[in-house]
């Protein structure tokens, strides 16, 4: 995982387009929101003039079925003039009986790829196949929970096992650690996550309803499974699987919540995030 991604991942991890809905879908989906609230809108502002804006839209059962990822940021070629570039990323989900089973990843003008996901009969997905536009399967994500449904493993692989993603929790469901292995380079290597203190408020990812309860690990962002929102980070750089950790680098975050315990703003090693909700219920 590249060295400051979590929190940024935290919304790349979260953009989807248009979400079909067939006559069979009902609301069993794994929402785990305990608000009236669905998260609306994330905006990215920093001390830099990069920065993004993600739009959520959602179906008539309150599942997301549309996002739209809009990033910006300023750039010089050659010692030349600054400019500024623009991106635009389209993601949806389909959903069968209230699980989503499909997840299709585009850009404007752009044939797009697409994930399918399969499940246990708990409702959990045990497999993520990602599959190119002419419906080849290039890699297989594969998913293992403890006896009380806890993702604690991760094998990300194509032709051979290239990633493994290993989690811990602490007594209130929020993950601990996080220590990804990259089997597939030589020597192999890892880093490794932890997450000191959480708040007691409702985390924002809660707030986004139908989302699997893996996708953040797929995406290096297995916070999306906390319940509450973390506070202090530790973070190991890489180093060869044999060997120790060094000396960790700090991050910490503040929030301003709404009347449901919702963050509103977050504050975050320069950067600052405003959430925006609609009622729902």
């Amino acid at each position: 995982m590249r060295k400051y991604s979590i929190l940024f991942i935290f919304l790349i991890t979260m953009f989807f387009i248009s979400c079909k809905k067939d006559n069979n879908d009902i609301k069993t989906s794994n929402s785990q929101n305990p608000t009236s609230y669905l998260l609306k809108r994330q905006t990215w502002t920093g001390s830099v003039s990069n920065g993004q804006s993600i739009l959520y839209v959602y179906n008539g059962d309150n599942l997301v079925s549309k996002i739209e990822k809009y990033e910006w940021g300023t750039y010089s070629t050659n010692g030349g003039p600054i400019q500024t570039w623009y991106d635009t990323t389209f993601y949806s989900f389909e959903y069968t009986n209230g699980l989503c089973t499909k997840w299709i990843v585009g850009k404007e003008g752009m044939q797009q790829n697409y994930f399918v996901y399969e499940y246990n009969n708990d409702k959990m997905p045990i497999k993520r196949t990602y599959y190119s536009t002419d419906n080849i399967a290039l890699s297989y994500y594969l998913y293992k929970y403890d006896n009380s449904k806890k993702l604690i493993q991760t094998i990300d692989s194509a032709q051979k096992v290239e990633y493994k993603y290993e989690y811990s929790y602490d007594n209130d469901n929020n993950l601990a650690s996080l220590i990804e292995y990259t089997i597939g380079s030589n020597p192999q290597r890892k880093s490794k996550y932890e997450w000191l203190t959480y708040d007691k408020k409702v985390s924002f990812l809660r707030a986004v309803n139908g989302l699997p309860v893996t996708f953040g690990s797929a995406f290096n962002n297995p916070l999306f499974s906390s319940p509450n929102n973390y506070l202090s980070e530790k973070y190991y750089t890489p180093v060869n699987i044999d060997q120790s950790f060094g000396t960790p680098e700090f991050r910490n975050a503040t929030y301003e919540y709404n009347d449901e315990g919702l963050p509103t703003k977050m504050s975050d090693s320069g950067w600052i995030v405003i959430f925006e909700y609609e009622k729902y219920k």
